[in-house]
C-alpha cells in the first residue's frame, strides 16, 4: 500500500532529522513543558518559545550564568542541530586530517543548510585566532542568509569582546533597534545546581 510506504518513508525522516540534530540524551527529553522557571528565567524562557515558533529575530542570545537553564531552553526546539560550540570546532578541526575524508567547506555548507542552529557555551574555547574566524564566518553567514541561530553563553558583550575579539561580540550583542536580526535575553537566575 502507498500509504504505509508514505508513512514508513516519514517515520524515517523524521527519526534522521532527530539522529541529525544532535540533541544530548538524558533520561528526560528536554522541553518547554518541563523546564523549572524560577526567578530570572521569565524572559529567557519567553524568548526561546517565540524563537521556536519562529517569531521575531532570527538570531537569539542567551546570557547568564552557569546552571541557569539557558542550554534546557536551547534543547526544547526539536528541528534543529545542536552542539556544544567545542564539538562543532572538533568537526571542523577534523577536516583537515588526512583520513577524515571530510572537506571544510563541505562541512560548512551543510552547517548552513540546517534550518536551525544552536550553539551552547560559546566563548568558553580557547580563543585562538582560528577558532575566532570559524565562529565569526558561521554567525555572519547565519545572519546573512536568514537562517535561524540560538546560542547561549557565559559572557556579557565585554567579556566575549576580550575573549573572542570585537567584530564577533558586535554582531552578537547588536544593540542598534533599527536591526531587528538579534535578540539577546539575560538570564538572572541563580545556578540551579547549586
Amino acid at each position: 500500500c502507498r500509504c504505509r510506504s508514505r508513512e514508513e518513508q516519514l517515520q524515517r525522516d523524521t527519526e534522521l532529522r532527530y539522529a541529525q540534530a544532535a540533541l544530548p540524551s538524558g533520561k528526560t527529553m528536554r522541553t518547554f513543558d518541563n523546564f523549572l522557571v524560577r526567578p530570572g528565567t521569565d524572559d529567557m524562557l519567553a524568548a526561546a518559545r517565540k524563537f521556536a515558533d519562529r517569531e521575531g529575530p532570527r538570531m537569539l542570545v542567551m546570557v547568564g550564568q552557569t546552571g541557569t537553564g539557558k542550554s534546557h531552553a536551547l534543547e526544547a526546539d526539536r528541528t534543529v542541530r545542536y552542539d556544544l560550540t567545542s564539538t562543532f570546532l572538533a568537526r571542523l578541526r577534523h577536516t583537515y586530517d588526512s583520513d577524515s575524508g571530510e572537506d571544510v567547506h563541505d562541512l560548512t555548507a551543510w552547517y548552513q543548510r540546517r534550518h536551525t542552529v544552536l550553539l551552547d557555551d560559546i566563548g568558553m574555547e580557547s580563543a585562538t585566532a582560528w577558532v575566532r574566524e570559524q565562529l565569526t564566518t558561521l554567525i555572519e553567514e547565519r545572519l546573512h542568509s536568514g537562517g535561524w541561530m540560538a546560542l547561549a553563553t557565559n559572557l556579557d558583550k565585554a567579556g566575549m569582546s576580550d575573549r573572542m575579539g570585537d567584530r564577533l561580540a558586535s554582531r552578537l550583542y547588536a544593540g542598534n533597534p533599527e536591526l531587528s536580526e538579534v535578540s539577546n535575553i539575560i538570564n538572572t537566575a541563580e545556578d540551579y545546581r547549586a
